[in-house]
């Protein structure tokens, strides 16, 4: 469990980089040419090549191949592959492979994906990984290997395959009509306020939604992926037969409800570890919301790339509001 709690907020925090990087984009791919050192580069929806010398490295969506001759500091990765040749202190990759040729200083964290080290690549620290590492002979590790299996669960397993997947979430935030701020603060205000009822009239519900998220994160994470991909299937065979094209509607309003519900459940969960942090025990349910809420919530409408954090949001949050509505039912004992 520890191992799933940790590699769950390395997940998390290398996601919810993306809107950050958002504004310095470039063409795929972005070239650090051999004898160039950049102090931080941060980039998304590009890919990495690396010759020279970068100290921080932060890409959203993309992969990333350190040649050689290349030196990284510290390398965080949204979603997307790593090829290393050269020499990197620490990697943090969120949803991804890391192929290990050289050398890395320090550790090895991933969120989902899977680890491969090539004959006489080094390790220095540790390996952790919710999925497989995978040694050839010849490679050293110096650290701890603690590697965490995932039961196997089809259609998921080829979304996180392909990149394109993670590219197009926020498309409709990244590439959509530019509307007036006005409409943007009306959504900001209106959703703030949907979330408050929410928290008044349930509030029961979303403490426990809060306990299952904080204690069993990815536990959260796959039954989130689970029902989105319960709720797929259940549409198109609606969508094909004649009663279905009336019940659609009804199956599309129960998702969004959850949506709303399981974003609430999130955000409340971040804020409540904020306060934690700051030495406020068992803080109040509406105070925890808004900590976290307010700042998240305007990043998504009004900062480019904004939108992952709906998808972050949704993938952790939709789980969490299914068991705190219906704590007893399982499903793949999550």
């Amino acid at each position: 469990m520890r191992i799933k709690i940790r590699l769950y907020l390395i997940l998390l925090i290398v996601i919810l980089i993306l809107p950050l990087t958002a504004p310095v984009y470039s063409e795929s791919p972005y070239i650090v040419k051999e004898g160039n050192v950049i102090e931080e580069l941060s980039v998304s929806n590009t890919d990495v090549y690396v010759y020279g010398y970068v100290k921080l490295l932060n890409l959203g969506t993309g992969d990333v191949k350190v040649f050689e001759k290349g030196r990284v500091n510290k390398l965080r990765v949204g979603a997307g592959n790593v090829e290393i040749y050269g020499e990197v202190r620490d990697v943090q990759i969120g949803l991804g492979d890391v192929t290990l040729y050289g050398v890395v200083k320090g550790d090895i964290e991933v969120g989902l994906g899977n680890v491969v080290l090539k004959p006489n690549s080094t390790v220095e620290g540790n390996i952790r990984v919710v999925g497989e590492v995978k040694r050839e002979e010849g490679s050293v590790v110096k650290g701890e290997i603690e590697s965490t299996q995932l039961p196997e669960i089809p259609f998921i397993s080829r979304i996180f395959k392909n990149k394109e997947f993670f590219r197009r979430i926020p498309l409709h935030i990244r590439m959509g009509e530019r509307k007036p701020k006005v409409s943007k603060l009306v959504l900001f205000f209106v959703f703030l306020f949907v979330s408050f009822l929410i928290l008044a009239l349930f509030p029961h519900a979303t403490e426990r939604g809060v306990k299952y998220l904080s204690s069993k994160p990815m536990n959260s994470f796959l039954l989130s992926l689970v029902l989105l991909a319960i709720s797929f299937g259940i549409l198109i065979l609606l969508v094909i037969t004649i009663i279905g094209i009336i019940l659609t509607p009804l199956v599309i309003i129960g998702v969004f409800i959850f949506y709303l519900f399981g974003t609430t459940i999130f955000y409340t969960t971040i804020g409540t570890h904020i306060l934690k942090l700051l030495n406020i025990e068992n803080p109040n349910l509406v105070l925890s919301y808004f900590v976290a809420s307010i700042p998240l919530i305007l990043i998504n409408i009004f900062v480019p790339y904004g939108g992952l954090i709906s998808f972050v949001s949704l993938v952790f949050g939709l789980g969490a509001a299914f068991k705190s509505a219906f704590p007893k039912l399982v499903i793949f004992n999550l």
